[in-house]
């Protein structure tokens, strides 16, 4: 459906649509019930596997985390240089640029 379609409702089978989900409504909450039990269990077992399924990932991003930690604080000290370099990078771009926009604006002459 595209954004500017019209949806038209039918009173008619807006009626039915309404009885047919307020019948499936009634059905589920007798169902919910007498599953809760079963519901529960499942829940508790697919915690438990979703657990020692993840578990070694968990590890591994932890240890990917210290080492991280570890390169960032033996890069620090080189960080002001790169700065630095980064700064000059970027002012001599942009004086390339503005003279560059100067080497392209037309001079009109009479």
């Amino acid at each position: 459906m595209r954004t500017d379609d019209i949806l038209q409702v039918i009173p008619a089978a807006a009626e039915s649509a309404n009885m047919l989900t307020g019948s499936a409504t009634v059905e589920f909450a007798t169902t919910v019930p007498e599953h809760a039990a079963h519901g529960a269990a499942a829940t508790a077992a697919g915690g438990a596997h979703a657990a020692s399924m993840w578990a070694p990932s968990v590890a591994a991003s932890a240890g990917v985390n210290q080492q991280v930690a570890g390169a960032g604080a033996a890069l620090a000290p080189r960080g002001g240089k790169v700065a630095q370099r980064n700064d000059q990078s970027l002012t001599a771009d942009l004086q390339t640029d503005n003279q560059n926009a100067q080497d392209l604006t037309p001079v009109v002459s009479i």
